[in-house]
């Protein structure tokens, strides 16, 4: 793979599993994916139902960070694919992509790695619940 597919790939991996904090809430971890998911649910809710109450605030709140992060990520992406990862051989760039791609994944779907005050069941769940 050449640079710009293993950056992806990372990028990718980090959207769907990458546990950042919500500011506005203490305590909430969640991932860029989820950040979207939320904001697309209450982005539907806004244009069926209107916009009043807390919904429009919600709505800003998760879009304004699921923008914001998103740019980050890509930005990290950017750097990935231009000036980390192309002096390292592919050989091995391919390895670490593929092991960082899958520790970001597999660790958070065994544990509890996400706080997160939208779930239905628990303030804590792990990456599969989380998007459930």
């Amino acid at each position: 793979m050449n640079p710009r597919v293993n950056a992806t790939i990372l990028f990718l991996a980090a959207v769907v599993a990458l546990p950042l904090p919500l500011w506005g809430l203490d305590g909430v971890f969640v991932p860029v994916g989820r950040l979207l998911q939320l904001a697309g649910a209450i982005g539907w809710l806004v244009a069926i139902e209107g916009t009043g109450g807390m919904v429009v605030p919600f709505f800003a709140l998760f879009a304004v960070h699921a923008v914001a992060y998103l740019g980050l990520l890509l930005g990290a992406r950017y750097g990935l694919a231009r000036w980390l990862l192309p002096p390292i051989s592919q050989r091995l760039r391919d390895h670490i992509t593929v092991i960082a791609a899958t520790l970001m994944i597999m660790l958070p779907a065994y544990g509890e790695f996400y706080d997160t005050r939208f779930h239905h069941t628990s303030a804590h769940a792990g990456l599969f619940e989380l998007y459930r």
